[in-house]
């Protein structure tokens, strides 16, 4: 995303917590998020890989997506605190839920599956089924990302997975700025479409 001025920014951190703009939030925070995660992670001594770090990410975003944005809707100006900053203390609140959590990396352990609609039932498991559709739902717009033409699709990893920003893609694919922000463009919108038909598909 290119450098906002601070009434843009204003204009969208409003809708973010109007949970509207959300692939932007998404984009907009995407290397601040990971560099936090990992902040995080040295902070409270705990062992981890690069791949815990994105694993971690998306289950930052998990949270802020959780439950129509309740957390972006939380947020207060008035509060002290600005909105960057408030996305860096959920970030590290979520490594810190994480690595204090005796029984990681699964949940239940052992071969038993309790279906899911007996799950809903459980009001202790409500939250963590909530959780996990949000990221089963970031993890399908990942994988969506695979059925878009080439160029579309590589800019989206780069700004997604490998958090580049669009001059540092542009030098790598030898392209014009503006060019990337067109395929970022067309890439949003049809990556959008498609969640859109698997979304219909399923009901």
């Amino acid at each position: 995303m290119k450098k906002l001025s601070k009434e843009e920014l204003k204009a969208l951190e409003n809708e973010w917590t109007d949970c509207r703009a959300l692939e932007k939030l998404v984009e907009h925070y995407w290397r601040m998020v990971y560099h936090t995660v990992r902040e995080a992670f040295v902070r409270y001594n705990a062992p981890f890989t690069k791949q815990d770090i994105e694993d971690m990410r998306n289950e930052v975003f998990a949270e802020l997506l959780d439950r129509e944005c309740r957390k972006l809707r939380l947020y207060r100006e008035d509060g002290g605190r600005s909105f960057k900053n408030w996305i860096k203390l959920i970030a590290g609140r979520t490594v810190g839920m994480y690595v204090r959590k005796k029984d990681r990396p699964g949940v239940f352990g052992g071969d038993y599956l309790m279906p899911l609609d007996e799950m809903t039932k459980v009001p202790e498991l409500r939250d963590e089924i909530r959780r996990l559709e949000a990221r089963q739902s970031l993890h399908r717009a990942l994988d969506c990302m695979e059925k878009l033409p080439h160029k579309e699709c590589l800019v989206l990893k780069f700004l997604f997975s490998d958090g580049l920003s669009v001059p540092e893609i542009a030098s790598k694919m030898q392209e014009e700025e503006n060019n990337i922000y067109q395929i970022r463009h067309k890439g949003v919108k049809h990556l959008k479409d498609l969640l859109r038909q698997i979304e219909g598909e399923q009901r």
